[in-house]
Order: C-alpha cells, then structure tokens, then sequence
C-alpha cells in the first residue's frame, strides 16, 4: 500500500512539474543577447480596426501600444514617389484599378480604400513618417513590392531602390529601416549604395544560409507556416531571423519558441501583453 501510494505521489509531482514548465513564461530574450523585437504587420492589424493597414492610423497605433515599429509594404508610382500597398493591383481593395508603378502619385492619392467604412486614401510614405513622433526610437521593415511582370525590371528595381533611399535619408533613419525581398532586389539595392540591413525573404536552409553570407545580408525574413522554425543554422553563421506575420496569440507564442529576432504580427497586443510590455496608458481610438 505504502509503495503505491509513493508511486501515485511520484505520478502527480511529476504531473504537476510537467505543467510548471508547461506555463512558464517564454523568455524574450534572443540569441544575439537582445530583446525580440516586436513589430506590427502592415502597421497595425486590420482585425481590430475597421482601417486598411499601411497608414499613418495604423502606425501610430503600433508605435504607441509598445511595439517596437512597423512593417510596410512599399511600391513606387511613375514618378517614382514610395507609396505604401501591399497589392499590386489596385482593385479591388481601392477605387483605383491597374498597378501602382502606372500612375502618378496625383493620381494615385485620389484612390479611396473600398472595404473600410472611414475615408481612407493610399498613403505616401514620407507623408506617414513626418507625422510620427521620435520617429528615431522606432524600427520599420519594408518588405518591397517588386513586379516581375514590368517591362523593365533592372530599371524598376532601382528606382525603387533609390526611393527607398531618399526616404531613410531624409528621416536619418538608415540603420532603422530593413529591406526585405529578393535575392535579386537586395543586391540590386546594395549596387545603388543602400547601407540598411537586408533580409532575404527565403527559409533559411543550409544552402540558403551559406548564400546569404556571401551576399553579405543581415539575416532572412520568413513567413510563419504553423511550426517551429530552424534558426539555430542561421544564428551560428551570424544572420538574424525576422517572422512574420502570426495572426494571434498562439501563433504568437509559437514564433517566440523558434528564438526569432524579430516578429512581424499581426496581433501584436497579445505577445505585448505577454511580454509585460505594452504601454496600458495608451487608448486605441
């Protein structure tokens, strides 16, 4: 009797450790001795908002809640002003219909967002960063917009390139703003003298990872499939590993077990809050 009871006790110390360890809280710590950086996907996620995101709205939500920035999807117009989208098509989401690249940007700012309730138009990049405060304490990722289909792809890349580099210098924010994208468009922007950090949108495979250190790039930026992700092969050789875009709390969690150093999300209240680091005194309008 005596011995059975041992072994029950035994069973539910055990039990009882298991889910200990199980609640523990996942440190934010990353491999590079930092704290993860949290950043809102497209700005601010949509599912609270009744706005688009990659706007000015979105992005002082992001920057005052206690995130660390935002990611924007970035394109040019034909007179090579940075816009901020995300499709390459401007129907249906606005009432502007053909790509972006084939319009100028007084066109481009007479096209109203659809979906969205409020009068929302399509934001030009240095007009959203002019309006956010201390502009300097916060980090941006742009993942760039690049068409395959354009007629003259070298051409387009660079421009593109170049836009991107007015922006970071006009703002002094150079080492503040990531580029995420091809491995083409990164060299592209590493040609036309772009000193930011540069992110391969690739998994990082061994092979990946052996490419990303001889085209001399700070790290890669993979999106989030519902698993732990490998970094360990990343990290070892140097490179940082920025996740994107987890659309809730576990998935949030999920992406911190895999020792990312960054994490675009898409909820980024939850892992705030989980974080002990979001700013309560701040009301979401």
């Amino acid at each position: 009797m005596r011995f059975k009871l041992t072994i029950i006790i035994s069973f539910f110390s055990i039990l009882l450790l298991f889910q200990r360890c199980n609640n523990d809280p996942l440190s934010d710590n990353s491999y590079f001795g930092t704290k993860v950086m949290i950043i809102g996907h497209r700005g601010f996620s949509t599912k609270y908002l009744k706005n688009p995101g990659n706007t000015i709205e979105t992005a002082l939500i992001s920057t005052n809640i206690g995130a660390d920035g935002c990611e924007f999807d970035v394109q040019i117009t034909k007179d090579t002003v940075l816009v901020l989208f995300h499709d390459f098509d401007l129907h249906p989401m606005t009432t502007g219909n053909g790509k972006v690249y084939n319009y100028t940007w007084e066109e481009i700012k007479t096209f109203k967002y659809y979906p969205f309730e409020n009068n929302i138009y399509i934001n030009r990049a240095d007009s959203v960063f002019s309006q956010i405060p201390n502009i300097q304490n916060y980090y941006f990722s742009f993942d760039c917009k690049v068409d395959l289909e354009n007629e003259d792809l070298n051409q387009y890349e660079a421009k593109l390139a170049r836009a991107i580099q007015r922006l970071c210098e006009q703002y002094h924010i150079t080492q503040h703003v990531f580029i995420e994208g091809s491995e083409d468009f990164l060299l592209t922007a590493k040609r036309n003298g772009l000193k930011n950090k540069m992110f391969w949108m690739q998994e990082p495979t061994e092979e990946n990872v052996q490419i990303a250190v001889n085209d001399s790039f700070f790290g890669f930026s993979c999106q989030l499939k519902n698993k732990i992700l490998n970094t360990k092969i990343a990290h070892k050789k140097g490179l940082r590993i920025m996740a994107y875009s987890p659309k809730n709390f576990y998935e949030n969690k999920l992406t911190l077990k895999s020792n990312v150093d960054i994490i675009q999300s898409d909820d980024p209240i939850s892992i705030l809050k989980y974080l002990n680091r979001y700013n309560y005194n701040y009301i979401i309008p």
